[in-house]
């Protein structure tokens, strides 16, 4: 019981601001690959369109 307890108390974090902090942070890194697949995409259809 120790050690369960122990690991979920370990993903509970110290207060709320490390939460909205660490929520903004996922958002960042999502709206960035989302981005770069973006990018990749235009630059492999333009790519593959010059290679026709």
């Amino acid at each position: 019981m120790g050690i369960e307890n122990y690991n979920i108390e370990k993903y509970i974090p110290d207060d709320f601001l490390s939460t909205a902090w660490a929520v903004e942070h996922v958002n960042i890194k999502l709206a960035a690959g989302l981005i770069l697949l973006v990018l990749y995409a235009i630059f492999l259809t333009r790519w593959l369109g010059g290679l026709q």
